[in-house]
């Protein structure tokens, strides 16, 4: 059908266990100052009429931060995040309804001085995402 789409739109990612993510040195909470999540959705986006064809693919870049929070006179401590989206296209046949499931994976760690904190042996951790 012939219809005006956005060109692109913007998704709320549903990640819940990060929305109010808490770093507990005393309780060592979550275990090894990491946080691994999940999540996943499902689109309808259009239909393609039958006249038409239509060839589907996705890319996707990983996504990766780093914040830095001065934690002591001369200690760094880092929010380290690194995110996946995986995309997967199908369409319904005869109907040639286009829809787009989106997986998502993201892990924010520490690393640096604050993180021995959630080490057994006080050690501080490596960090997961390499700004270099």
């Amino acid at each position: 059908t012939d219809v005006d789409l956005p060109p692109m739109r913007q998704l709320n990612v549903p990640l819940p266990a990060m929305s109010e993510l808490l770093f507990d040195p005393v309780r060592k909470e979550p275990k090894n100052g990491r946080c691994e999540v999940s999540s996943s959705q499902h689109f309808g986006l259009m239909e393609i009429s039958a006249d038409i064809g239509a060839s589907l693919r996705t890319r996707s870049q990983p996504l990766r931060g780093l914040l830095q929070l001065q934690t002591g006179q001369n200690e760094m401590t880092a929010v380290n995040f690194k995110g996946e989206v995986l995309g997967r296209f199908s369409m319904v046949p005869g109907k040639r309804a286009v829809s787009l499931d989106l997986e998502y994976k993201v892990v924010c760690a520490l690393s640096g001085a604050g993180s021995a904190a959630f080490t057994s042996d006080g050690q501080s951790l490596e960090p997961i995402v390499s700004m270099t």
